[in-house]
């Protein structure tokens, strides 16, 4: 059984465009995030300022990653086929330096994350600043 040439071309097509689509949305989910950070206040706008910045920039990895490999596959081009595939395997292989260094790290994530929420849990019904905080717990709660 032989795999013909134009379905790999069009595995690969999909492949890309699967791609440019998470880098899409991860895109949009990291501007959403900034431009929504504001309203929350300058507490959680500085918690989150690290996390928008890095899902940006995967984003933005992302789209041009598989810009490049939709035109390679579209013009047929093999060094833009082997920068996609160079990218790739550099996010991949981030990816997995990510999930080791979170399980490495794993009780200084919850410890973080648990002292956060009983900060902000403190602060919930304190007037001021943490008002936006309050209104944030509220949305919450209520989804």
């Amino acid at each position: 059984m032989e795999i013909q040439v134009g379905s790999l071309s069009n595995l690969a097509y999909l492949l890309n465009i699967l791609v440019w689509l998470i880098g899409a949305a991860l895109t949009g989910l990291g501007l959403l995030l900034f431009t929504k950070a504001s309203d929350m206040g300058t507490a959680v706008n500085d918690e989150l300022a690290p996390i928008m910045i890095v899902v940006i920039a995967i984003g933005g990895v992302l789209l041009f990653t598989a810009s490049m490999g939709l035109l390679g596959v579209c013009r047929k081009q093999s060094i833009l086929l082997s920068g996609f595939l160079a990218a790739m395997i550099i996010v991949l292989l981030a990816q997995f330096a990510a999930v080791v260094i979170l399980f490495t790290f794993e009780a200084s994530v919850h410890y973080y994350l648990a002292d956060g929420l009983a900060h902000s849990i403190l602060f919930y019904g304190k007037d001021g600043d943490n008002a936006k905080l309050r209104k944030l717990w509220t949305t919450f709660s209520r989804t």
